[in-house]
């Protein structure tokens, strides 16, 4: 199962406990995210699954424009 939406880490709570569900029936579970994660993810929560980034643009004046956020995360945020 991926989770996706806007942007999942919105609700990091919910995520969490719906990824966790999964991994309990035995799921394959994977995490899109734009990457402005921010302090709204725990490693706990992003974990060793797969991403998925969903990168909207390099440029910062074309990302802030899609986005609204003054600047597009770091590499390291994948």
């Amino acid at each position: 199962m991926t989770v996706s939406g806007g942007e999942s880490l919105l609700q990091p709570a919910f995520t969490a406990a719906v990824l966790r569900r999964c991994k309990e029936c035995g799921l394959y579970t994977a995490l899109d995210t734009s990457g402005f994660l921010g302090a709204r993810a725990e490693d706990a929560l992003i974990g060793d699954r797969p991403r998925a980034a969903d990168i909207k643009a390099f440029d910062a004046d074309v990302y802030h424009t899609l986005t609204a956020a003054t600047s597009p995360p770091s590499a390291s945020a994948y």
